[in-house]
């Protein structure tokens, strides 16, 4: 039975933050910024996967600021009680290991409105986060960003836009809704008015304002129970095979200096049936392996615009060797193949393997 087409989210699902033109997503993996891009520019797998958000039940971290309070008071203190610190600091653990437990009991409960939850980045594994310090674009407004720890100020109240909403209850798929700051008192994400710099006009900013921006969450990927298997959709892998000790890595193009002239068949048939003279089979086998160098020729151009990949048995699975980001691939969902894309860092197109 094929799935609902607006499903209700639940906690632990993957998810897009969308408005009706664009899309979030983050600058980079180590990168904190965020940016909403147009929605059809996310189109190969790595950059889908840098906008994946997984919704998260709103965890606490009254610990947490206790301690970062007591260690900033006590930076530069050297007789500062350490028995008092060693407390607070298992205090912030053990805060964290609850906060996980809770997730886990949570995941798979359906999504209200009014809810507080938290949004963290698949990828990076940072939450979204406001405040700090002022936007870059609208400098009346405050930043948004992604941390690693996350705080009170990562928490989001999911609102209604529209009074229906608010009778049904549930967060279904692609519904408008707003995104407010649970910790301010009117504060929701807003996307800035106009683009930033040195995007074409095309790429928004993400703050935090007093101005309503709705955003649509669009189901990715559903919920896994704790304890399902690690591997799942937007993952990077690398394909190895333990017998032998051999990776699966992309072979690029070869430079333009390797390929072969270009020939035109047309002028050098032409030459040839002239120095040939009324030798006819001779003028036949020249035409025919002048036509097989252009063909030849025209595959060589073909191969700049296409990648091979090949077993690599340079770097065993298990060695300690830095892993070449052509050897590192994107899991993707594609009904009904397994689709397999290159999460590369340099220009080239994205190979798909199926």
């Amino acid at each position: 039975m094929p799935p609902p087409d607006n499903p209700t989210l639940r906690i632990g699902d993957r998810v897009t933050v969308r408005t009706k033109t664009h899309v979030l997503w983050a600058v980079g993996v180590l990168d904190a910024g965020l940016r909403l891009a147009p929605s059809d520019s996310i189109t190969d797998g790595f950059r889908l996967g840098l906008s994946l958000f997984e919704v998260c039940l709103a965890s606490q971290y009254s610990a947490a600021r206790e301690l970062a309070e007591y260690e900033a008071e006590h930076e530069e203190d050297e007789d500062g009680d350490e028995a008092y610190l060693a407390a607070l600091q298992r205090g912030a653990v053990n805060e964290k290991v609850l906060n996980q437990h809770y997730f886990e009991n949570k995941v798979g409960t359906p999504l209200k409105f009014r809810e507080h939850v938290q949004l963290r980045h698949v990828r990076s594994g940072k939450f979204l986060t406001s405040g700090g310090t002022v936007a870059a674009s609208e400098r009346e407004n405050m930043c948004v960003y992604l941390n690693a720890e996350g705080s009170n100020s990562s928490h989001l109240t999911l609102v209604p836009r529209l009074a229906i909403d608010t009778e049904l209850g549930l967060v279904t798929s692609g519904t408008e809704l707003l995104l407010k700051v649970t910790s301010m008192s009117k504060e929701y994400l807003h996307r800035s008015a106009k683009a930033l710099r040195g995007s074409g006009a095309q790429d928004f900013e993400l703050n935090c304002s007093l101005d309503k921006t709705p955003f649509k969450l669009c189901l990715f990927d559903q919920h896994e129970p704790p304890g399902s298997p690690d591997l799942r959709v937007g993952n990077v892998i690398c394909l190895s095979d333990p017998e032998s000790r051999t990776r699966l890595q992309l072979l690029c193009p070869e430079p333009d200096h390797h390929r072969a002239p270009t020939a035109d068949v047309g002028e050098a048939a032409t030459s040839s049936e002239t120095t040939a003279g009324n030798d006819y089979d001779a003028a036949q086998t020249e035409r025919e392996e002048l036509r097989r160098q252009a063909v030849d020729s025209a595959a060589l151009r073909r191969k700049k615009y296409r990648h091979d990949v090949f077993v690599d048995g340079a770097a065993p699975p298990e060695s300690d060797k830095e892993i070449d980001s052509n050897a590192l691939w994107v899991l993707e969902k594609a009904d009904p193949y397994v689709t397999l894309l290159l999460a590369t860092n340099t220009t080239t197109t994205p190979t798909t393997l199926t």
